[in-house]
């Protein structure tokens, strides 16, 4: 006579503690997640957007609360703010071609950006805190789904497909277009640059940006010689 096949039973008090075993696992993750120490926090890993081409005199890189001396090729990441000494300047080169030029005692956050070809999609977020700069866009102009904003202050430079200096002069906040389109706004008001050498001022802030106007060559220089390596 055969005997029956052997189950494996779950014991019966086992059956009882298994809501509270489930319970303290869930506790358990909840308290890894939580805590940077027991689980590494992947959302601060390391994710360059691009690198400095070119760097002159003395530039920083504050990263968190760290501050590294920046040399040519270091890879810049989201988050990182850039700050120049006098008589210096940098390049940031991202990676769809993507190109900021900062001039002397500037600073710039690097807020956002992606770059994704295959999705054809793309966005990126500057904040010039301070100084001159310019700012032309790459690749990333060519998708239909993009979004491309610099900040500085209080305005925004609605940069999709466009090369534009920005920064102080004469006393008074200006810009100008060096090519493509560029729109220009703040709380005041908001002008359109769609000729190269058009370019605005904001005699104080909190005023809208004056009506556009050709910019003639001296001027031109003046704006670019903010930038302008040696």
């Amino acid at each position: 006579m055969t005997s029956a096949p052997r189950t494996h039973a779950i014991p019966f008090r086992l059956v009882l503690f298994m809501p509270l075993i489930g319970l303290i696992a869930w506790l358990f993750g909840s308290l890894i997640g939580a805590c940077p120490g027991l689980a590494q926090d992947r959302s601060h890993a390391f994710v360059p957007l691009g690198a400095l081409e070119r760097v002159q005199g003395e530039v920083t890189v504050l990263r968190g609360e760290t501050a590294i001396a920046a040399k040519n090729g270091d890879e810049i990441a989201r988050g990182d703010t850039l700050s120049t000494a006098a008589e210096s300047r940098l390049l940031l080169v991202f990676n769809d071609g993507t190109r900021l030029t900062l001039g002397e005692r500037a600073e710039a956050f690097i807020e956002y950006f992606v770059y994704n070809p295959i999705k054809k999609k793309g966005a990126a977020f500057v904040d010039i805190v301070k100084g001159a700069f310019r700012f032309t866009s790459g690749r990333i102009r060519e998708f239909s789904d993009k979004r491309i904003e610099v900040r500085a202050g209080s305005l925004i430079f609605a940069a999709e497909g466009s090369d534009f200096w920005g920064g102080p002069i004469d006393d008074a906040y200006a810009f100008f277009l060096i090519s493509g389109r560029l729109e220009v706004r703040n709380d005041a008001g908001m002008v359109i640059l769609h000729k190269k050498r058009l370019g605005s001022t904001i005699a104080k802030p909190g005023l809208a940006p004056d009506v556009p106007e050709h910019w003639n060559k001296d001027r031109v220089n003046q704006a670019v010689a903010t930038i302008a390596f040696k």
